[in-house]
């Protein structure tokens, strides 16, 4: 707005003459996080193959948290302020990396839990966890880029302008619709796709991460040289600063404010 390893259940069933190895099922999946088994991995896999689908769900989870964070963010801007701004975290790419990294550690969190249907509980532990995640994401970028995206000094019950009470109870309201109807929604979609194609879309949308991360970075590091009387020194800096001036970097960057 840190993955821990964790085990892998596997189980073995018999359907007629045929067995057949097998992770959880989709329903089983929501309450692990993305970390089964995919549902169509036959027996002869090894376990370098299961470790890599394993983390491939990950990587989905992700991708499908923070392209849904985009839209929502996008969707809450043209309500509220009446026109479209750009909310994603990266250049041309429509997804928003706090969402992304929240839902990879909603999922986490709530996969802890197991089949608890304490909904306080889920509440509690998601409002933790999302506030966490746009903490550490907040001192991150100001770390990195001099720069801050949001600022909650406004809000009541905030600590330094980077989360507040009224975010934190956002999270949770999160984590119980993540975890009730989100991601199992999700969990039917993904065992819907074979392992191999799975694999092939992973590294196509890979590439493209890096590639828009890459171009983003240099951008906003470019962009704060600028600001800060920095001649370009280089035909790197040169491309930037007719390509990506300040201009286009501030629709693409519209809540950013450089600090310090």
């Amino acid at each position: 707005m840190s993955m821990a390893t964790m085990p892998l259940t596997l189980g073995t069933r018999m359907e007629g003459q045929r067995k057949t190895h097998y992770g959880v099922s989709p329903t089983d999946a929501t309450v692990s996080a993305g970390l089964a088994v995919h549902p169509a991995l036959p027996l002869s896999r090894t376990a370098t193959a299961t470790a890599a689908l394993a983390t491939i769900r990950l990587f989905w989870i992700i991708v499908f948290g923070g392209v849904t964070g985009y839209l929502v963010e996008t969707i809450y801007c043209v309500v509220t302020n009446g026109h479209f701004e750009w909310r994603g975290s990266m250049m041309f790419l429509p997804f928003n990396a706090v969402y992304g990294i929240g839902a990879l550690a909603l999922s986490v969190a709530t996969m802890s839990l197991g089949r608890t249907r304490n909904q306080i509980y889920v509440f509690l532990v998601g409002a933790l966890t999302g506030t966490l995640v746009e903490f550490v994401c907040s001192f991150v970028q100001e770390s990195l880029f001099g720069s801050v995206s949001w600022d909650y000094s406004q809000f009541p019950l905030n600590i330094g302008g980077r989360v507040c009470l009224l975010f934190s109870v956002f999270w949770g309201a999160l984590a119980v619709l993540w975890s009730r109807a989100v991601l199992p929604t999700f969990e039917k979609v993904y065992a819907g796709f074979r392992p191999g194609v799975l694999k092939r879309l992973t590294m196509i949308l890979a590439i493209v991460l890096v590639a828009a991360v890459l171009l983003s970075v240099l951008g906003l590091v470019r962009w704060r040289a600028r600001l800060d009387g920095i001649p370009a020194s280089t035909s790197c800096d040169a491309f930037f600063d007719a390509v990506f001036n300040d201009g286009v970097m501030a629709a693409f960057y519209p809540n950013m404010t450089f600090v310090g």
